[in-house]
């Protein structure tokens, strides 16, 4: 998971780059949305990897389920910036 969470916070920092050439303050919002919940999920990803061995698989799955989210608006996000862009 710790993969993962570098990986969007590259393209979240990438997306930063691009989106202050853009001057949306939708996407602007919408950018420090994901990155609030980014560090929220870096936060529940590394307690997670840290717990014991015992670790509720129903908090897993949510962390699984978060990450799908925050990629999913990365995704958007790169869409919108891109067509703004050109």
């Amino acid at each position: 998971m710790a993969q993962e969470t570098q990986g969007y916070r590259h393209r979240l920092e990438a997306l930063e780059k691009i989106s202050s050439v853009v001057e949306d303050e939708a996407i602007q919002k919408e950018l420090e949305d994901v990155r609030r919940d980014l560090d929220e999920l870096d936060i529940k990803a590394t307690s997670q990897a840290k717990g014991n061995s015992q670790a509720d698989p129903d908090d897993a799955r949510r962390v699984v389920e978060e990450s799908k989210g925050v990629r999913g608006r990365l995704g958007r996000l790169e869409r919108l910036t891109t067509e703004r862009h050109t």
